[in-house]
């Protein structure tokens, strides 16, 4: 029996190829992230920094350093901020780090992080000096979000993401049909039933490429 008309080698290379494609988009969405919060952040445009690194840290994905590398830079954008006496921005910077590790906290981080809790620590500190305000919201943290809400809008293609998700369906029907139908009891490939259903996987796995890619 061929290795490749084994029905475990199809399924462990779905896998692999699913890995590659969201471990790619997490790499080059958090990398592109976090050199725009750099860019910013050269320029003095420190809310639009945040923002950016916020949505960095939010790219996990195993071996992607950049989330980490964010969050680093918004602990250090959070400590200059407030030195500067910027108390309101410094606070927007650790208030995102801690929602950002929350948010990305995997199933076996358990509740909390060291990071988070000390984001956490920095947040009680500030809040504690700040003095009161009769300012109903923080304008700086209000620019930041509508920046996102504009960002939001303009970034997300519904058509796109439409593709990604009937590629997706389609990709995993194929697979599931050529699977079933395409191989004999003793696991032996049928081409001329598994054909039909294969090349809709292909397709379907295409779609849901580049749905990943422009979405």
């Amino acid at each position: 029996m061929r290795r490749f008309d084994r029905p475990w080698v199809w399924a462990l290379g779905t896998v692999v190829v699913l890995g590659l494609v969201l471990g790619g988009r997490s790499w080059n969405t958090a990398r592109h992230e976090w050199a725009s919060g750099q860019a910013a952040e050269a320029d003095g445009r420190d809310a639009a920094a945040i923002g950016h690194y916020r949505r960095a840290m939010r790219w996990t994905f195993p071996l992607n350093a950049y989330p980490d590398r964010a969050a680093t830079a918004l602990e250090s954008v959070a400590l200059r901020l407030e030195a500067n006496g910027d108390v309101h921005s410094a606070l927007l910077a650790w208030r995102s780090v801690a929602g950002s590790e929350a948010a990305t906290r995997s199933f076996w981080a358990g509740s909390s992080s060291e990071r988070r809790d000390r984001a956490l620590a920095q947040i009680e500190r500030l809040v504690a000096q700040r003095p009161a305000s009769p300012a109903a919201s923080d304008p700086g943290q209000d620019a930041v979000r509508t920046t996102d809400r504009a960002r939001s809008r303009a970034s997300v293609s519904l058509a796109w993401a439409w593709v990604l998700l009937l590629g997706f369906a389609v990709w995993l029907a194929g697979l599931w049909l050529t699977v079933t139908r395409g191989f004999d009891p003793s696991g032996r490939l049928r081409w001329t039933e598994a054909r039909t259903p294969f090349t809709g996987a292909v397709l379907g796995l295409a779609a849901f490429v580049l749905g990943m890619l422009f979405a």
